[in-house]
């Protein structure tokens, strides 16, 4: 009995060791791996030049001078002042 707490104890410390050097090496991979973040579903987020939220690129209405804005009506707001 002593012999299959101790092989248990010996296969969970290994399984953990094991899981905690596959991750790091994993994640290093998807950061240098060299290709477009659009290609991985990720999408870059712009802030609004107006209100300060979050939107995804491709939802982000353009303004002047490379400025971002969230709706056509923060973009006229911003613009009139």
């Amino acid at each position: 009995m002593k012999f299959l707490l101790w092989g248990a104890i010996g296969f969970i410390v290994a399984m953990w060791l094991l899981r905690t050097k596959k991750i790091p090496a994993q994640f290093n991979e998807k950061q240098h791996d060299g290709a477009d973040s659009t290609q991985r579903g990720v999408e870059a987020m712009v802030c609004c030049a107006h209100c300060g939220m979050h939107i995804p690129i491709s939802e982000a209405v353009a303004g002047r001078s490379d400025a971002a804005f969230c709706s056509e009506d923060h973009r006229l707001q911003h613009i009139s002042g």
